[in-house]
């Protein structure tokens, strides 16, 4: 049985999700994090936890004077890794827990990047790209979600870079119908996001106006599921625009994410910049088209088949798209279809999970 020594955000859904699916292949695995847990998810799966320093996870994230608390924390980490003696040690985060992992000297060293780690970092200074370089040059193996994140890694190291899709459970997110009676005679535009700036929910809100202006004919929603930064201005946008079929669902539980998805009719995320893009596979796996923004990640994981791209910030052609699918109950059926199949084919959570077992057994 291989022991994990993973380093990451302890509340990252991404994280959680990798850890569980991880310790049910087999593996035996340990976390060491630097955040304050928001719930205690960890130990009915019999899984080792360290947690230091007690930090909001988005804060400790966002500053970068917290980075300094990731040096502060070597003593612990590699106290911890005398304690638990893992095979493997695994930073999700090359820019910070990278570090922490770089600096700890452990042989069998493995970082995940995960987005705003290479994309944004490292264009701070000069100073921060020498780290982000350091902290790639000391891993055995790098991860990538996407191809465009891996073009992106690969700028700053020559450790080779693998691409394992972070996939979706094809059972946990099908095409199950889950909506209420009045929602039968209502077709729901929705969007899965946190409300900040660069997932430009204003622009969406702005489209699907339009799209209601000139739809009465039809009964429409705008299901915006999440919460963020901008959760007030979003609401006040959508009053100033008089739209009193808007819902801000607020923060939902990551168990009940997929029944939001499938009350959804075309998912909708105009992304201003995306590194991958779950919510859109998640879309996809639940049989649903989807209309995003051609930028980066989302370019990559969908195909004219199953998906309408459109230009970032442009509502007009937002609008355009939103109303050909409403229009065409065939067409979005069709796309619907095509893009479970490419969720199938392509991104299967399952198929993730045995890849990195794979790797973690060849590189042990």
């Amino acid at each position: 049985m291989k022991k994990i020594l993973l380093l990451g955000d302890i509340n990252s859904s991404h994280l959680i999700k990798w850890a569980i699916s991880l310790r049910r292949y087999g593996s035996e695995i340990c976390i060491f994090s630097l955040s304050k847990p928001k719930r205690d998810w960890y130990t009915e799966e019999n899984i080792r936890v360290y947690i230091g320093q007690q930090n909001e996870s988005a804060d400790f994230r966002a500053n970068d004077s917290f980075k300094l608390k990731y040096i502060y924390a070597l003593r612990a980490l590699k106290t911890f890794i005398i304690t638990v003696k893992p095979d493997i040690l695994h930073a999700h985060y090359a820019s910070s827990y990278g570090l922490l992992g770089a600096l700890s000297g452990f042989k069998n060293y493995y970082i995940s990047v995960w987005g705003s780690d290479v994309f944004v970092f490292p264009r701070k200074s000069i100073f921060h790209r020498l780290v982000l370089r350091f902290n790639l040059a000391k891993a055995r193996l790098i991860f990538s979600a996407s191809e465009v994140m891996a073009d992106e890694t690969v700028k700053y190291t020559q450790t080779p870079i693998h691409v394992i899709p972070f996939g979706v459970d094809i059972e946990q997110f099908s095409p199950n119908i889950a909506e209420s009676a009045d929602e039968r005679k209502t077709i729901v535009v929705g969007t899965v996001k946190s409300l900040e700036p660069v997932y430009a929910i204003d622009i969406l809100i702005k489209a699907f106006a339009k799209v209601n202006a000139n739809r009465r004919d039809q009964k429409l929603k705008l299901l915006i599921v999440g919460d963020g930064s901008l959760r007030n201005e979003l609401e006040a946008l959508a009053r100033e625009l008089q739209l009193g079929n808007v819902e801000f669902t607020g923060q939902i539980d990551n168990s009940k994410i997929a029944l939001y998805h499938q009350r959804i009719d075309i998912f909708v995320n105009l992304s201003l910049m995306e590194s991958f893009g779950v919510s859109v596979l998640e879309a996809m796996a639940c049989g649903k088209p989807v209309i995003v923004s051609k930028v980066g990640g989302l370019a990559e994981i969908t195909d004219t088949n199953c998906a309408i791209q459109v230009e970032p910030a442009n509502i007009d052609e937002s609008e355009r798209a939103i109303d050909k699918l409403i229009s065409h109950p065939d067409l979005r059926a069709e796309m619907g279809k095509k893009g479970r199949k490419r969720i199938e084919e392509m991104y299967n959570w399952q198929q993730s999970v045995s890849r990195m077992m794979s790797l973690y057994n060849r590189m042990s």
